[in-house]
């Protein structure tokens, strides 16, 4: 396959010619153009075609153009041999340029007004002369947030960015395959080298402010620890699923200090929830026993913690629809983020960050939204759009003036948004897949500790959904067990929080006793050998499907801890799917929207 660069419209700096040998497996062709650096890192969709950003210009013949293709893209544009990278396979017969690049990566803030280098270089950590801190990382797979910590764990800086691994998809088992071992490994080396890079800038602004980092904690769910490490993660890409690395223990990245990993319970269940379970045994309020912890972004990672009874854990692939990504409007929390909608006299309202125009809706925006339109009857607790709504409503003018907007896209109903934006029935979708996820996790626990809603003394929500998360919409879509809102609280970045204990410590406690407690709570999880059928999992979960786009392949289940796990569909299953707009539910009916307001 060969690729054609120019500085005029590419980030690469000179022209350049270059012959990319193609693995014998299918693979991605956005996969390996990002994973060669011929695509910048950015938030790429994995392949369901909805951001544009992988645009390549066919020389040779082009592929012929898939639906979403011709969604995405002008006849101008299919007529002239653009395609989407990620869309297609890598062939040998391939010959394509990049053309010009509408959107440049953006570079990490700290918040103090400092800027991360663009060009980091290692430098010796010991007699700089600096203050020190140290640095909690909770290494998403959507996005890195960072905190430096001063000798009391007070905040010295912070900031947040997209985590550039996302050029290799949206998920954790696209990365997985981008990494897979053969004849070009360079996906794997660009993983690792793009987050140690990431750390590296950090700490030279840091630097530049006369702030020396002495040691990092790295809290991730076990994919993106092996793969920011650059271990064998080879486990992880299929059942049964394996775990090489426990974590719990100091780790090393050239040109960085020590790095202590968190323990990883499980393939599915790594050192995000175990720092974060270290920040919920020990900040304030105190835990009120049996309480769930649901740690929400593109993995969902549930514990059902219980007093003097073992941890009960749970593990689902949520996708990056909570933060925004992926979705046809969506986008991350940033200044124009939609955060919400509002019903005003004029028509829909939107609250934006920064109070700027619209720009994209976030995941907030869009539960927001979504409770606003099923509320008033334009969407169904299927998920539908439903003009013809003739129900009784304080609202109903506007849902009358909404579904007369309502246009059709290809087949695709679409709602019309203030400032150019627009709601898809393809976005609901997505949210739905969500839902059931996240029914199926949270269910499943309680199922397996015999408890009902009313048992539990505590729900706490953290990761993207715990950041801003609107608990009134959580409640009315279902994702709450009923009457439960009085219940529950969010906790914001938990991961983040606990990273912060276990280098600095908490009441007394210093950071080695903290570590040794996460370790042995860990370690006292047995491992996984019985095998459930699926069928067994979804009778326990009558109002909850299958998400689109996975399959079960097994349950989990150890002396005291079960993990469920759904994997995504082979790649040519998932476009198979995609094409025909349909999915392999499990699930006659997906009533996934179910009003669940408290009296």
């Amino acid at each position: 396959m060969r690729v054609h660069t120019d500085p005029s419209s590419s980030w690469q700096k000179e022209r350049r010619e270059i012959d990319i040998p193609v693995p014998a497996a299918p693979m991605n062709l956005a996969a390996i153009l990002w994973g060669r650096g011929h695509l910048p890192p950015r938030p790429l969709c994995a392949g369901i075609g909805h951001c544009g950003l992988c645009r390549v210009h066919f020389l040779s013949v082009p592929p012929a153009p898939t639906r979403r293709e011709q969604d995405m893209l002008t006849p101008a544009e299919l007529d002239s041999g653009v395609r989407l990278a990620c869309c297609h396979d890598a062939e040998d017969s391939m010959s394509l340029a990049i053309p010009p690049e509408a959107i440049r990566p953006e570079k990490d803030k700290v918040r103090s007004g400092q800027t991360a280098a663009d060009s980091p270089r290692p430098e010796d950590w010991a007699g700089t002369g600096a203050s020190e801190a140290r640095l909690a990382v909770d290494l998403g797979t959507t996005s890195i947030v960072w905190e430096a910590l001063g000798a009391r764990g007070e905040t010295l800086a912070q900031g947040h960015l997209p985590n550039p691994q996302m050029g290799a998809g949206t998920d954790v088992m696209a990365r997985l395959a981008a990494a897979s071992p053969g004849e070009d490994t360079d996906g794997a080396i660009f993983m690792r080298d793009a987050v140690s890079k990431v750390l590296i800038g950090i700490a030279d602004s840091l630097r530049s402010q006369g702030i020396s980092v002495r040691e990092i904690c790295l809290a991730a769910n076990p994919a993106m620890t092996l793969l920011a490490l650059g271990l064998d993660a080879s486990g992880l890409r299929a059942a049964p699923y394996r775990l090489d690395f426990h974590g719990a223990r100091e780790a090393s990245l050239p040109g960085l200090p020590p790095l202590w990993i968190p323990p990883l319970p499980a393939p599915f269940v790594g050192g995000d929830l175990s720092a974060g379970i270290c920040a919920v045994l020990h900040s304030s309020p105190a835990p009120r026993f049996p309480l769930l912890l649901a740690d929400m972004g593109t993995n969902g990672e549930f514990v059902l913690l219980r007093a003097g009874l073992p941890p009960l854990l749970a593990s689902v692939p949520l996708g990056p629809a909570l933060e925004g990504i992926g979705l046809r409007c969506g986008g991350i929390a940033e200044n124009g983020a939609v955060t919400a909608f509002h019903a005003a006299p004029s028509g829909l309202a939107v609250q934006t960050l920064g109070g700027t125009p619209p720009r994209r809706i976030c995941g907030v925006g869009y539960l927001s939204l979504i409770r606003l339109l099923l509320d008033m009857g334009l969407l169904d607790t299927d998920g539908h759009f439903r003009p013809d709504a003739s129900s009784p409503h304080p609202l109903a003018f506007l849902r009358t003036r909404l579904a007369a907007s309502l246009t059709t896209e290809r087949g695709e109903p679409v709602l019309p948004l203030p400032g150019d934006l627009f709601l898809a029935a393809s976005d609901v979708e997505s949210l739905l897949k969500v839902k059931a996820a996240f029914s199926l996790a949270v269910e499943s626990l309680m199922a397996e500790a015999e408890l009902a809603p009313a048992d539990l003394g505590e729900i706490v929500l953290a990761g993207a959904l715990g950041m801003h998360a609107p608990l009134d919409a959580l409640a009315d879509l279902g994702f709450l067990p009923p009457f439960s809102r009085a219940k529950t609280r969010t906790a914001g970045n938990t991961s983040l929080r606990g990273a912060g204990l276990l280098l600095c410590g908490s009441d007394g406690r210093n950071p080695r006793e903290l570590r040794d407690e996460i370790s042995a709570a860990s370690s006292g999880i047995p491992s996984f050998s019985r095998e459930i059928h699926p069928p067994h999992a979804l009778r326990q979960n009558k109002r909850c499907c299958i998400p689109c786009g996975t399959m079960p392949s097994r349950v989990l289940r150890g002396d005291g801890t079960a993990v469920i796990r759904l994997s995504p569909l082979p790649a040519p299953l998932e476009r198979y799917f995609h094409e025909r707009n349909s999915s392999p539910c499990f699930s006659p009916k997906r009533e996934i929207f179910k009003s669940q307001r408290n009296p």
